[in-house]
């Protein structure tokens, strides 16, 4: 994904506000607070992001959350900051499926801790329209 420059969360219907992203002077204290809580992962800093729920079934819900993780995912267009260097500043990233959220806006996925910056959207996808992102 790296250097493709194209996609824009904004091309997309906007999805409903949800602010839980945190301020880029809080990026520190949060990423401080990050160091203690998980087994050392990786994290990533975005913004311009939108939380993305994938609409299934509760059967499929719950088989997801049996292996520890939720349909969920985050979209974002602009990546501040990536430790593993697998993205530039300005680049754009969609994450794995969420496998915890940490208030205020620590979105982890098994291999990855994304920090959420600035005021973010939250919408449903279709399990056809998520998979078309993964392809």
């Amino acid at each position: 994904m790296t250097g493709i420059t194209q996609f824009s969360i904004s091309q997309e219907k906007p999805g409903d506000p949800y602010d839980l992203g945190c301020s880029e002077a809080d990026i520190p204290k949060l990423l401080e607070k990050y160091c203690t809580l998980f087994e050392r992962k990786p994290h990533c800093i975005v913004k311009d992001w939108k939380w993305c729920d994938v609409s299934l079934s509760e059967k499929d819900v719950a088989t997801f959350k049996a292996q520890g993780i939720h349909p969920s995912f985050v979209l974002a267009n602009y990546v501040i900051f990536d430790e593993s260097g697998r993205f530039n500043e300005g680049d754009w990233v969609r994450t794995t499926l969420l496998t915890q959220f940490y208030k205020p806006a620590i979105f982890e996925t098994r291999n990855t801790v994304y920090v959420l910056v600035g005021p973010g959207t939250r919408e449903s996808k279709s399990l056809k329209d998520a998979a078309g992102l993964f392809g």
